[in-house]
């Protein structure tokens, strides 16, 4: 009856403790494999990935937004992203409302109206940086979205290609100041077709999986004291 009880407890306690994480998330990579729109690939400060985009449920109807640079920086220059567009769907989840934004200049939200050819079609556009400034080096930004009904989710959604037959993107960023192979620097146009989405089920599983082998022990320890 105890060891039961103690079940119990447990699980009602690893629930809790995990409740803040059981969230989804989608996650937008940008490497050197990324598909490249115009102009060359950025180069990363390490590595090959130079940009990150995580969306992450807060508390309902709340997503959390965290852009992460990874920019090799040059004297002189500013190599670094100045816009991103993602789309959101439905598209009636749009005038959402914005907060708590770091290194964020501004936010524009139209039905399929953001973006510049090739990657017209989105539905928000982040502009970085305040005033001219890009998200340069290894500068996070920050912001957080809320709407009835809005999940992380809900940025899980591709826009149609500018032409038939290529893939659909989920996001597209704009590169400033990328340095070109025989010198010189220009700008980028890179976008994103393989998101990475979490499921909160996959949080709730592995909180769930703790518990039983907890539990497993606590019964074993049980049987051995009696």
């Amino acid at each position: 009856m105890l060891v039961r009880a103690f079940v119990v407890v447990v699980l009602a306690g690893v629930l809790a403790i995990a409740a803040p994480a059981l969230a989804a998330s989608v996650t937008f990579t940008f490497d050197n494999t990324s598909p490249l729109l115009t102009g060359p690939y950025p180069v990363a400060a390490s590595g090959n990935t130079w940009l990150t985009a995580v969306f992450t449920d807060n508390v309902a109807n709340t997503v959390d937004l965290v852009v992460t640079g990874n920019f090799k920086t040059y004297s002189g220059k500013n190599q670094g992203v100045d816009h991103i567009v993602f789309n959101v769907d439905p598209d009636s989840l749009l005038s959402l409302t914005t907060s708590d934004k770091t290194h964020i200049d501004s936010v524009s939200q139209s039905a399929d109206g953001e973006g510049v050819p090739p990657d017209k079609g989105f539905d928000i556009d982040i502009k970085f940086g305040e005033g001219s400034s890009n998200l340069q080096g290894t500068q996070v930004a920050k912001i957080t979205f809320s709407g009835t009904g809005l999940t992380a989710n809900a940025f899980n959604a591709p826009s149609e290609p500018p032409k038939a037959g290529d893939p659909k993107y989920y996001t597209v960023v704009h590169v400033q100041d990328t340095p070109l192979p025989g010198g010189g620097f220009s700008s980028s146009k890179l976008a994103n077709a393989n998101p990475i989405p979490v499921p909160a089920s996959a949080t709730i599983g592995a909180a769930l999986l703790a518990c039983v082998v907890m539990c497993r022990v606590v019964r074993r320890r049980a049987a051995y004291a009696e």
